[in-house]
């Protein structure tokens, strides 16, 4: 009787049945069969099989190499989670536009230009968007720059305590406008990984690790 690419099909269907995945062993199994219950006298072209074997063995390397990629990424994310861990309790700097207000005391803002810039105006918000207070800071060169700030809105009332955003804008000698990196100061205190990557915790602040700029 003859067999043809049909029982072959069938052979590997049910295969397939019997195991969600074709393991190297089934492969081979398979191809004896295959070649063994082959027609003598009308013989499949042997080049089938050449390329038969050359699929498997393709697969079979894509297999081992994402092994071995799974292998890097679990050490890797172990060795980081370390690293980061190992940040705790240290001061960090960081970009950031937000700064925290106590019921009494000043607050120092610190922000990056870019370049040198004139005409410089900084702005403070509330946690609704309200503009609280605003401050012209005049000339500054490039690089970091700080300023401090009373607490106070523009009236000269103590504000409540509470969380505030700052920025600072100015222009260029060629009258283009220039903002201004904020930056923020603070002992780190905890790891967040609920995102499914590290971030550092300043308090309640979360601060991405793209962020940081110094630590100390």
């Amino acid at each position: 009787m003859e067999i043809t690419q049909t029982g072959w099909d069938s052979q590997a269907q049910g295969a397939q049945t019997s195991k969600s995945q074709l393991g190297k062993q089934d492969f081979m199994r398979l191809l004896i069969s295959q070649i063994q219950n082959q027609d003598p006298l009308n013989p499949q072209d042997s080049s089938a099989f050449v390329a038969q074997l050359a699929q498997f063995s393709g697969l079979e390397q894509m297999v081992q190499m994402n092994q071995r990629l799974d292998s890097l990424a679990v050490s890797s994310s172990a060795s980081t989670g370390t690293a980061v861990a190992s940040l705790i309790g240290k001061t960090v700097q960081a970009q950031g536009d937000q700064i925290d207000l106590g019921e009494q005391g000043d607050v120092e803002l610190n922000f990056a230009l870019p370049v040198d810039a004139t005409d410089l105006e900084l702005t403070i918000t509330d946690e609704s968007g309200r503009v609280v207070r605003t401050m012209s800071l005049g000339q500054r060169d490039s690089g970091e720059n700080s300023i401090t700030w009373n607490g106070c809105d523009d009236d000269g009332n103590r504000l409540p305590a509470g969380t505030y955003t700052f920025q600072v804008k100015g222009s260029d000698e060629e009258g283009q406008e220039v903002s201004a990196t904020g930056r923020i100061t603070g002992v780190i205190t905890g790891i967040s990984y609920d995102k499914g990557y590290p971030e550092l915790l300043m308090g309640d602040r979360r601060i991405s690790m793209g962020d940081v700029i110094e630590i100390s």
